[in-house]
């Protein structure tokens, strides 16, 4: 399977962490080619495999009004699906699940899996979050670290979705492929 993990850095952090054990594990067990897409241009602050390929696409920016928000989605959309599309990426899971709508919207063919792992309840401010959330049921599915992160999103995401306290320890009653044939990325969603 071709996975492609989508973040923001790969410096220190529990989030990054969980990337670069996660692609390694997939890596090294089940032999899935594994890109890490840094949307900056930093360091992997982790040990990561030699087959795992970090790419940075050097695409953050940041938005000081409404024209350099759409500039800025437009340009994201286009350097991502770009990729997608050459590396025949077939999952894609994202640290948060505002990058994960954000793809799934540009690429609704592509399989997303977004991720939550801070409490969404004391992020969640202004417009831009309430539309993630809102729009939050067009991934695949998602990951969370608190039944409570799960339930700050709509019913129709949660069903597709799980809570997994530590993703850092891999262990077999976590990782088991799906039954519909589809292997996302071996969560039971």
């Amino acid at each position: 399977m071709r996975i492609a993990f989508l973040t923001y850095s790969m410096t220190g952090g529990g989030a990054e962490r969980v990337i670069a054990e996660t692609a390694n594990y997939f890596s090294r067990v089940y032999k899935d080619e594994v890109w890490i897409l840094e949307l900056s241009d930093t360091d992997s602050a982790y040990p990561l495999n030699p087959e795992i390929h970090l790419v940075r696409m050097k695409i953050a920016r940041e938005s000081r009004n409404v024209l350099d928000s759409v500039g800025n989605f437009l340009s994201y959309q286009k350097t991502i699906r770009r990729f997608v599309r050459e590396q025949q990426i077939e999952v894609l899971i994202s640290s948060s699940v505002k990058h994960g709508v954000t793809v799934k919207l540009g690429m609704p063919w592509l399989k997303v899996i977004g991720s939550e792992h801070s409490n969404p309840y004391m992020a969640a401010r202004g417009r831009g979050e309430r539309v993630t959330r809102f729009l939050s049921p067009v991934m695949d599915g998602c990951i969370f670290l608190t039944q409570g992160a799960k339930q700050y999103y709509p019913a129709a995401l949660g069903k597709k979705s799980r809570v997994i306290h530590n993703a850092v320890y891999l262990d077999s009653h976590a990782l088991k492929p799906l039954q519909n044939g589809i292997t996302i990325i071996y969560l039971q969603l």
